[in-house]
């Protein structure tokens, strides 16, 4: 990674919950934030839906816990605790969204319930079991409370229950459950200390590369950032490439690709990746072409569908895979041009009989049904098993038709500009350059479900036209990107490539 001068940071006054966390991850993440926050990638408009989700569940779990009230709020945090002190002093013994503060530290505490002589603390989230990270979370509660002067016992996550199915208005004592983690929690303890320990250390900016921490457990918002400070050949985009693998040879001296020599033991994966660069050219394994023999005709298929963690309609639990949109282009022979076909759901109800229903016969009638993963698959599975109209009948049709491109592709290509990533955003333009996704309002699935919720939230209107004709326009999009690398492989292959246009 580049580096430059070093750089003192600012200390902030407090350390905030999400600061913490942010530091545990990476201490160059959390050095970003304080000095150089405009490094951050813009917040997505995913990100904002699962705050939003975050915040209904928050409301929905109030009710799991009668006559507590908003604690204090202030400011300043320092405010904000005495406050609190000041109402538990007053004979208070249930708080919602309590700000504690000490040691120039604070959090806000989702509910602080007293249990006897002690307190219990709670955490409320809309995942469907306790992680690693909630526990963390707590513990850094529990320190930042017992540093405030109260005395913490126990411990708590709420979470959300997949076997609750919504009948009517939401109910929050079948959706929500409530777990006991206090082992955990006092286990993370000692992680909280030494990370407070370490980020106090130094306030010099860390030179630390991009790994698996940043991702895990959430993204980073600088990643896009410290990635392109990477040599494009650097190891960090060998795929298939073990982060421990990574680190090993980076301590021989071995940090780009090309690097690797033969006699090095590697997946041939990366053994492709290692020749892209060597040789300055796609690598192309011989097997291409059997790959690509296919029946026709072929159905070039893609889905997109919503997983909300509080369920939108009736007979439907959370997180239940719902999909509204299906494309569908149609190559009845090699060569031939496309016809193209869609469905996209539009009324505030289950979409999943009428999705069954309108693909069924397309299904039916290809001899090949080409995929870009196993997604498709997967939530067909779901479908079949949650009893759905037709569903059954259409699983059988698609398995033995199945036809994964994404596998040929990792199986038997990697071109430079993959950059790592057999993501079918990297792969079309790499194979065809000018194609992408750039031009369009929707650009990734994400962005999908946003704009179809957003749609069903809308009135009809032109604006409501246009969500509409972007989810179409994006869906679209993805099978034609798979009719265009589908030819683009037969092209490497040393096959006659159909016409793409």
């Amino acid at each position: 990674m580049k580096t430059g001068t070093k750089r003192r940071c600012r200390l902030a006054e407090w350390l905030t919950k999400t600061g913490f966390l942010a530091l545990h991850q990476c201490r160059l993440r959390h050095w970003y934030a304080q000095n150089e926050p405009g490094l951050a990638t813009p917040p997505s408009a995913g990100l904002a839906m699962r705050a939003e989700t975050g915040q209904e569940i928050d409301l929905l779990s109030q009710s799991l816990f009668p006559g507590a009230s908003l604690a204090p709020r202030h400011d300043d945090p320092a405010e904000a605790s005495a406050a609190l002190h000041a109402a538990i002093a007053s004979g208070r013994e249930l708080f919602l969204q309590a700000t504690i503060a000490a040691d120039g530290l604070t959090a806000r505490l989702d509910v602080l319930r007293q249990v006897g002589n002690s307190w219990r603390i709670t955490e409320v989230k809309s995942s469907t079991k306790p992680k690693d990270s909630h526990y963390l979370d707590l513990a850094f509660q529990w320190h930042v409370a017992e540093a405030a002067g109260l005395q913490i016992s126990r411990a708590s996550v709420v979470h959300v229950d997949t076997s609750y199915v919504r009948d009517g208005e939401l109910e929050a004592t079948g959706m929500l459950k409530e777990v006991d983690v206090t082992d955990e929690v006092l286990l993370a303890r000692a992680s909280v200390l030494e990370t407070l320990l370490a980020g106090r250390s130094s306030t010099d900016k860390p030179e630390i590369l991009p790994g698996r921490h940043c991702t895990d457990p959430h993204e980073c918002p600088f990643l896009d950032h410290c990635e392109k400070q990477l040599d494009p050949d650097d190891l960090y985009f060998a795929p298939g490439l073990y982060e421990r693998d990574r680190v090993a040879f980076r301590a021989q001296g071995i940090t780009r690709l090309q690097d690797l020599g033969d006699d090095h033991k590697v997946a041939a994966v990366v053994s492709r990746a290692r020749d892209t660069v060597r040789f300055d050219r796609p690598a192309v394994e011989d097997g291409l072409a059997q790959d690509l023999d296919v029946a026709f005709p072929v159905l070039f298929l893609d889905f997109e569908a919503v997983e909300p963690p509080v369920p939108l309609y009736d007979g439907t639990s959370p997180y239940q895979r719902l999909p509204f949109q299906w494309s569908a282009h149609v190559m009845d022979a090699q060569g031939a041009a496309c016809r193209h076909f869609e469905f996209l759901w539009g009324e505030s109800s289950d979409p999943s009989a009428a999705f069954v229903a309108t693909l069924l016969p397309l299904v039916v009638g290809a001899a090949t049904v080409a995929v870009y993963s196993t997604y498709e698959r997967l939530t067909l599975k779901k479908l079949a098993e949650k009893g759905v109209p037709g569903a059954d009948r259409l699983y059988k049709a698609f398995e033995p038709k199945e036809f994964d491109l994404l596998k040929v592709v990792r199986a038997n290509v990697y071109h430079r500009d993959f950059r790592g990533s057999f993501s079918i955003k990297k792969v079309l333009p790499a194979l065809a350059p000018g194609e992408g996704y750039d031009g369009l309002d929707v650009k990734d699935g994400e962005m999908a479900v946003v704009t179809y919720l957003q749609m069903l939230k809308t009135a009809p209107s032109p604006e409501r036209d246009a969500l509409r004709r972007g989810l179409l326009d994006y869906c679209r999009q993805d099978t034609w990107a798979m009719v265009v690398v589908y030819n683009e492989l037969r092209a490497l292959a040393g096959l006659v490539a159909g016409t793409t246009r």
